[in-house]
């Protein structure tokens, strides 16, 4: 976007704060109106009583007079205030409505009479502006509002009842029940202030007014039911608990649910024991509603009452009672979901093995390691998954047990390759792998090859090694075949097998697996509205090297996450190693507060305190040569400490040292983007971290 000369420079005299005399003088000058624009702004920041009189005819100003009222509205004299009220009879139009707002945002009390003065204005904007200034005065509105209630047009009257309301909740409690009282009585109070009303009674009033909210629960007034039950739920205290609790049981089935709900709305834990025998009578839906209020509410009393309805008959019941254990905040919940997977129903099993590895239970894995064996395939399948997130080099005996059924092979030797991954040393996974390859054939024994190539450390190669000396002919031609791809980069193992999203989670629609490589890509059907992420789930790693191979289209925007923080909706925050189709963003690291930290051929360093020094180590359109578009190209980066240095084939492109605490994370999320714009490909693989 281009600008003026002129207001270039006004802006650079404003950064560089200048005096209030310069600023008036651009406003009393034939400056142009952005410069007289920006010179308001900055007065609504430094503005004294010296500007009150240049600022005050510009409210006539048909261009300027909502830049001065802002300006105004910001010093503190009662001058402005004279001035504004002045300006009353003034001004005319949207001008006059500007200086009416600023009169409510100011809240002089002098300007009461005033505004007062204009609520019968035959102009209906005029006088609906000046109701919803007054009410920004509180109690002092009260007198001229209810006064000209009677007179004032009809489509005003609920901006008129609203001031009041609004005014009424300034005022002390038993003023306030006061002004209710009265406004309840109006015949022609709108439906949605009449509850507010309600509300503003009852809270007013305390214990004395809840009967008048039991009364509209039970349907005696023409306040529905659920207006009431919602005030209840945002007021605090037993005795509204118990108020609800005593409407319960008599109430239709239609406000029980709304009564049950609002209960675990109001986070009061006296609920929990009147709540529990709900879970066990009534509908389906009355039952699951007390069950997740429950689970709101969050005390440990009611696990014994939800984990018995874990094998209720009824299907709703049961998987309501799961979700709400699994939302049970701490370790209090842990034991009864441990409890729970002995003896659970087949078709809860592998919904409370989600909930183990939600709640990231690495105790239980024996369990897991028993129901891998001998549940049926779809849920040892769902264990297995589970030991890919909680398992650990111990665990390895028992996924290759599970390796020897057929029907899980496949998902047993995922499930090496994500334990093995996650591993600080490989090497640990690689000495039981090794022990287990005597006592497997055929297929598991191929499987245990497979994944020590992929662990890629001495131990592994000693192994497979041996195996490439088998007298069975099939057994040493794959360890051969192993060997001689045994991978170039010593303790780098793979976090990408090539062949499913296994390992990674991102947002459901967007991220395959294609031609080998992680692959997202937008188009003019399917545009992408907003970033999304794929996350490696193995680890949130400290201090690691990654190598990652990738191929992105010309228009392309993407990166790789780095010690990144995990925000909701698929989305990230912290280091980026970024790139683009057209290299203009290749070589470059990015943070999502900071922005560009380092670019291509820059050395950075931030010190403790957050300063900034640059050396060169390169020419950036040199570089940029190392590059290949529309090819696959290699990321090296490496996380050491405060540094943090990334290489594109084989070149090295920029280095950072951060020392600050917090931009710099010590550990966290690797993620790969795909990016917002215009139809784009992303394609990633050949994935190996190396600790």
């Amino acid at each position: 976007m281009r600008f003026p000369f002129a207001c270039l420079f006004l802006s650079a005299c404003l950064v560089c704060a200048a005096g209030e005399r310069q600023l008036l003088d651009v406003l009393r000058s034939g400056a142009a109106h952005q410069d007289k624009s920006a010179a308001c702004r900055e007065l609504a920041r430094s503005g004294t009583v010296q500007a009150i009189p240049v600022l005050v005819p510009l409210l006539e100003d048909e261009a300027l007079s909502d830049m001065a009222r802002f300006a105004l509205e910001t010093i503190q004299d009662p001058a402005v205030d004279d001035s504004l009220r002045e300006a009353l009879d003034k001004v005319k139009g949207r001008r006059l409505m500007g200086v009416i707002h600023s009169l409510g945002v100011r809240r002089h009390p002098g300007s009461v009479a005033a505004l007062a003065g204009l609520l019968t204005d035959p102009d209906p904007e005029v006088a609906g502006a000046a109701v919803h200034s007054l009410g920004e005065f509180g109690g002092a509105a009260i007198p001229p509002l209810e006064a000209a209630l009677p007179t004032v047009a009809k489509e005003l009257r609920p901006a008129v009842m609203e001031g009041l309301l609004k005014s009424a909740e300034s005022l002390a409690p038993s003023e306030a029940s006061a002004v209710y009282d009265r406004l309840g009585k109006i015949h022609d109070l709108p439906p949605h202030l009449r509850s507010a009303v309600l509300g503003g009674t009852v809270r007013s009033r305390g214990a004395e007014g809840l009967p008048m909210l039991a009364a509209a629960i039970r349907g005696e007034t023409d306040i529905p039911a659920a207006s009431a039950l919602a005030i209840a739920s945002g007021m605090p205290g037993a005795m509204v608990t118990e108020m609800l609790v005593g409407e319960l049981a008599d109430a239709p089935a239609a406000t029980q649910l709304l009564i049950v709900r609002a209960l675990g709305h109001r986070g009061d834990a006296g609920a929990v024991p009147p709540l529990i025998p709900w879970t066990k009578t009534g509908g389906v839906a009355l039952r699951v509603a007390a069950i997740q209020s429950l689970a709101q509410l969050g005390d440990s009393a009611s696990l014994p009452q939800l984990a018995a309805l874990t094998g209720d008959p009824e299907p709703a019941i049961a998987g309501a009672a799961i979700e709400a254990i699994a939302s049970f905040p701490g370790a209090e919940a842990d034991p009864v979901v441990a409890g729970l997977l002995d003896g659970a129903k087949p078709e809860n099993l592998s919904t409370l093995i989600e909930v183990v590895q939600q709640r990231g239970m690495g105790n239980v894995t024996p369990k897991l390691l028993e129901i891998a064996a001998t549940a049926s395939p779809d849920v040892a399948r769902s264990s297995l998954r589970a030991l890919r997130v909680l398992g650990g080099p111990g665990d390895i005996p028992g996924v290759v047990r599970v390796l020897e059924r057929p029907d899980t092979t496949a998902e047993a030797e995922a499930t090496l390759v994500a334990i093995c991954a996650r591993q600080p040393d490989p090497s640990a996974c690689s000495g039981e792998l090794a022990a287990s390859l005597a006592k497997t054939r055929g297929a598991p024994r191929m499987a245990l090859l497979r994944v020590l190539g992929r662990n890629g450390d001495p131990t592994a190669l000693a192994a497979v090694r041996m195996l490439s000396r088998n007298q069975d002919s099939g057994v040493s031609q794959a360890a051969e075949k192993i060997l001689a791809e045994w991978p170039a980069e010593p303790g780098f193992v793979p976090i990408f097998n090539g062949r499913s999203l296994s390992g990674w989670n991102g947002k459901p629609g967007w991220w395959t697996v294609h031609d080998d490589a992680l692959t997202s890509e937008s188009t003019p059907e399917k545009p992408c509205a907003a970033p999304n992420y794929l996350m490696w789930r193995g680890d949130t790693p400290a201090d690691f090297e990654l190598l990652v191979e990738f191929k992105i289209s010309g228009q392309a925007n993407s990166g790789i996450q780095i010690r990144s923080a995990e925000l909701p909706e698929w989305d990230t925050f912290g280091y980026q190693v970024d790139m683009s189709g057209d290299g203009r963003l290749i070589g470059f690291v990015y943070h999502h507060q900071y922005g560009l930290v380092a670019g291509r051929g820059e050395r950075v360093v931030f010190t403790a305190d957050g300063k900034k020094s640059v050396e060169p180590i390169g020419d950036a359109a040199e570089l940029l040569k190392h590059y290949k578009p529309d090819d696959w190209n290699t990321y090296h980066i490496v996380c050491h400490g405060p540094k943090i240095m990334l290489s594109l084939n084989g070149k090295p492109m920029c280095e950072i040292t951060d020392h600050r605490v917090a931009p710099a994370a010590a550990r966290g999320v690797i993620a790969l983007q795909m990016h917002p714009g215009p139809p784009m490909k992303a394609q990633f693989r050949n994935i190996r971290i190396k600790r």
